[in-house]
Formats: structure tokens, C-alpha cells, sequence
């Protein structure tokens, strides 16, 4: 059996225009062509929730500033998320901005510029859950 995907090709964007949630999603590729075995343990599920991501180093202790991002979608094991930086560092604390749950110590699996136009970058990144943060004193 043959198919045929056709390539996803993402819209320019206006720098100074303000992007809304319906067109975030213009700019992801879908995944409904994919044919290939299911490569996750879990079922992800579409999900926008706003983040702080704050990087930490080799010794777990917070590193660099921590920086906004957006998910794209949540599953048993890790999540992904949407960002104007890339996660270029192994490990991070990925916390809720609304809420009073814990940050999450997390693994960075891959990070991606999905979309760029001029000084503005798009990365998807995803992450898997190791534990619960509990700040060394």
C-alpha cells in the first residue's frame, strides 16, 4: 500500500504581529501522515499550558535564566514544549506558571527550530520526567 504525505510548508510569519494559538499550530507539522509504529509508551495528549523552564547544570543546581515556554502536548512520561530559545543544556526544572504544583525535574530528549523569520525562532523541544524538584539548601 502506497501514501503519499504532502509536505508541510510553514507561512511566514510577521515579526511584529501578535500569533495566536490556531496559527502555533500552522506552524507544527501534523502528525496524522505518519504511518510508522507507535513509538511512545503513552498516549500524548494536545494540551497548552504555560511553563517556566529553568536549565540546570551538571551539579543540578540552577543554571543560567530561566525562560517562558508553551506545551504542546502532555503525556504519562514527558511533555513538549514551544519556545523562543533552544534548550541547548541536559537537564531543567519545568514548572506550571499558574498553580502551586512542583517543578519537575526533567531530560532534555531533543530539542528543534521548527520556524524562523529573521530574528524570530520557533523551538520544539521535548522532555522526559526523571522526579520531583526538591531544592538542595
Amino acid at each position: 500500500m502506497e501514501t503519499s504525505a504532502t509536505p508541510h510548508v510553514a507561512q511566514p510569519v510577521d515579526v511584529g504581529e501578535t500569533i495566536s494559538g490556531e496559527e502555533i499550530h500552522g506552524l507544527i507539522p501534523s502528525a496524522s501522515g505518519y504511518v510508522g509504529p507507535e513509538r511512545r509508551a503513552s498516549r500524548r495528549v494536545p494540551r497548552t499550558l504555560e511553563i517556566s523552564v529553568q536549565p540546570m547544570d551538571l551539579q543540578m543546581k540552577e543554571s543560567g535564566r530561566s525562560f517562558f515556554a508553551i506545551t504542546r502536548d502532555i503525556s504519562q512520561g514527558g511533555l513538549a514544549f514551544l519556545s523562543s530559545q533552544k534548550s541547548d543544556f541536559e537537564k531543567a526544572v519545568v514548572s506550571l506558571n499558574e498553580g502551586i504544583a512542583p517543578g519537575i525535574v526533567c531530560r532534555i530528549c531533543h530539542s528543534s527550530m521548527i520556524h524562523s523569520s529573521g530574528p524570530e525562532e520557533v523551538w520544539l523541544t521535548n522532555v522526559e520526567y526523571l522526579h520531583l524538584y526538591r531544592p538542595r539548601k
